[in-house]
C-alpha cells in the first residue's frame, strides 16, 4: 500500500511542477528603453569601481 501511495504521490508531484517549464520562453521581453550617453569621460585611475 506505501509502494502505490508513494508512486501516485511521484506522479502527482512530477506533472505539477513540470507544468511551467515552457513560461519563461514564452514570456516577452521587457520594452527596455535605450539610454543617451551623458558624456565622454577618459578614466587615468589604474583601477575603477563602478
Amino acid at each position: 500500500m506505501k509502494k502505490i501511495l508513494f508512486f501516485i504521490m511521484a506522479i502527482i508531484l512530477m506533472f505539477t511542477s513540470f507544468g511551467n517549464i515552457g513560461y519563461a520562453a514564452s514570456a516577452k521581453p521587457p520594452n527596455i528603453k535605450k539610454i543617451k550617453p551623458l558624456g565622454e569621460y577618459t578614466v587615468t585611475a589604474t583601477s575603477l569601481y563602478i
